[in-house]
């Protein structure tokens, strides 16, 4: 747990414009609610809540399966912020209106 404490404290990227296309990192705004960030392969952001639904532990980017993985109990999630497995019963949530869009299609899809 003590981990986690410092993970919510740490950034995975200093800026947005960090981010290659196809990638994702954790944007961690000093006194502000970390952010999970996704970058398409054409260079759209989407941001989302950093925070795992199920217990509020710090999410992670696993460029591997293109995934946000939750280091607590292992909740993950897709790019476009879908619970694809849990404990976790929810989404990510997304941050702004373009993470919606994205999170809508990909609950439909």
């Amino acid at each position: 747990i003590n981990t986690q404490y410092k993970r919510f404290l740490q950034s995975d990227i200093n800026d947005i414009e960090d981010l290659v296309p196809g990638t994702g990192g954790v944007l961690n705004p000093t006194t502000k609610t970390p952010m999970a960030v996704y970058k398409d392969d054409d260079g759209k952001v989407f941001k989302f809540s950093a925070l795992c639904p199920h217990m509020k532990g710090v999410v992670c980017w696993n460029g591997a399966e293109k995934s946000w993985d939750c280091p607590v109990h292992g909740s993950r999630f897709g790019h476009d912020g879908v619970g694809i497995m849990g404990p976790a019963k929810g989404n990510l949530p997304p941050a702004d209106e373009a993470a919606e869009a994205l999170l809508k299609q990909g609950s439909a899809a």
